[in-house]
């Protein structure tokens, strides 16, 4: 059952021109977007498990490979800790808290920018597969 499901799931992404690994017999390796992939494992219970992962080198994980929930806590944390480095530098540099203060607003936009992008272009091709696996049953 497993290997018609999979079958059935590589027609669907060939016909609407999807890049795609077959990892194994019951898994498929779809990609999003460059370093950015969505496994989907047949299990042999007939359950189905669709998850995200961000290889090293992505923009949103940087060096450490991750899942989307991953990577956002992480950039939250890394953007905490840089605004409280600008923060303790511009009480050192009075004269510079106007331009202090922009650097921290354009960083926090910009990452908020890319959580945003990379989540919908995700969990919107996490849904797709969901829809696509749902018919197969």
């Amino acid at each position: 059952m497993n290997d018609q499901n999979v079958n059935n799931l590589i027609k669907k992404l060939n016909k609407y021109n999807f890049n795609y690994d077959v990892v194994s017999d019951n898994e498929i390796k779809v990609r999003v977007m460059k370093n950015v992939y969505i496994h989907t494992i047949f299990n042999d219970d007939g359950s189905i498990i669709i998850k995200d992962r961000l290889k090293s080198g992505n923009i949103l994980s940087g060096a450490i490979p991750s899942n989307l929930t991953t990577a956002i806590i992480y950039g939250n944390i890394l953007l905490v800790i840089l605004c409280a480095l600008s923060v303790c530098h511009m009480y050192l540099n009075p004269d510079r808290i106007l331009l202090i203060s922009i650097a921290i607003f354009l960083s926090s936009f910009l990452f908020l920018q890319w959580v945003i992008y990379f989540a919908i272009r995700i969990e919107s091709t996490k849904r797709l597969l969901i829809d696509w696996t749902e018919d197969l049953r």
